[in-house]
C-alpha cells in the first residue's frame, strides 16, 4: 500500500477540517495532495471506501464525519474522492440525528 489518508491539525479551536494524502512508496513519498473545509472540524477520522470496480489503489473515497465551527453548528458528512482529494458532496445531519454532535 502506498497511501496514507490523515487529519491534520493540533486541536480543535480556530482549526479547519483538513485531510492529507501521504505518499509511503519511493516512486511517491511525502505529501502529496490535501482537502479543507473552511467553518468545519473534522468530529473522527475519516474513513476510506475502496471503489468496488478493480482501479488504482486510491481510487476510492474519503468519509469524513464534520462539525460546524459555530455554537450549535450542525454535524455533516463530507464524501472526498481519495485520488484527486476533491469534494464530492457535502451533506448536513438532520437535526434531531443521534450523530449531530452539535444538537
Amino acid at each position: 500500500h502506498c497511501f496514507i489518508w490523515a487529519a491534520e491539525g493540533g486541536g480543535l479551536v480556530g482549526q479547519e477540517a483538513k485531510l492529507v494524502k501521504l505518499g509511503v512508496c519511493s516512486t511517491a513519498s511525502g505529501t502529496l495532495a490535501e482537502w479543507t473545509l473552511k467553518g468545519f472540524l473534522l468530529a473522527a477520522e475519516a474513513t476510506f471506501v475502496p471503489n468496488s470496480e478493480a482501479g488504482a489503489e486510491d481510487s476510492g473515497w474519503l468519509l469524513a464525519p464534520l462539525q460546524e465551527s459555530k455554537a450549535k453548528g450542525r454535524g455533516a458528512l463530507a464524501i472526498v474522492d481519495a485520488g484527486s482529494m476533491e469534494t464530492h458532496s457535502l451533506t448536513f445531519l438532520e437535526e434531531e440525528d443521534v450523530l449531530n454532535w452539535g444538537a
